[in-house]
């Protein structure tokens, strides 16, 4: 009778390697289907949801190129719609940075800059509100919104001398000749306003 052959090396290391090939085909499987119930999450407005499963299914390691950039403008999207603007613009600056040409990764991160920046405005933070806002408008230079939110921020800080790099701004090293513009129009305005103020009898505050 002849002995029993032993398993050649290569079924062994096949066997050994299957439940890691049936681990890995999971996970790439779990990966994509979490973006797939994170984007259901999201147009139904679960947006703790929609984070939840974007940021398992960016997690898996299954997801590049394309995927990957379209789950973190969308895991952006989420948190812009919950109002954490700081999360949504870290998403959607390194989605933006992945694909240029996603114009709507690029609306919600002016949206979500152009909000932050104006919440900094409310509470005096004008220099972080000038940041967010000439981003805002670098990115959408055609939104009067934007342009209209960066002269409010600009005129916050009047006199001129307390706007940071001012006199580099005036060398157009900083915004250039729009940022000049908005700044010289903000200013005009302002004195028109005094000069109308003062013309009515009334008392500049």
């Amino acid at each position: 009778m002849k002995p029993l052959r032993r398993p050649g090396r290569v079924w062994i290391s096949l066997w050994v390697a299957l439940p890691a090939l049936v681990l890995a085909s999971a996970v790439q499987a779990n990966g994509a289907d979490d973006g797939e119930a994170g984007l259901t999450a999201l147009k139904a407005g679960s947006y703790d949801q929609a984070v939840m499963l974007f940021t398992r299914a960016l997690n898996s390691g299954s997801l590049a190129g394309d995927d990957r950039e379209f789950a973190l403008a969308s895991r952006g999207r989420a948190y812009l719609l919950k109002g954490e603007m700081t999360l949504a613009i870290a998403d959607l600056q390194v989605a933006q940075r992945m694909k240029p040409d996603d114009s709507d990764a690029e609306g919600d991160l002016v949206n979500a800059l152009s909000s932050r920046g104006r919440a900094y405005l409310k509470t005096s933070d004008t220099s972080l509100a000038i940041v967010d806002l000439d981003m805002a408008r670098r990115l959408s230079p055609d939104d009067a919104d934007a342009q209209n939110d960066l002269v409010a921020a600009l005129t916050a800080r009047l006199p001129v001398s307390q706007i940071p790099g001012a006199a580099k701004l005036e060398a157009g090293s900083i915004w250039g000749d729009l940022g000049r513009a908005l700044l010289a129009g903000a200013l005009q305005g302002i004195q028109e306003g005094l000069s109308d103020d003062t013309s009515n009898g009334q008392t500049p505050n």
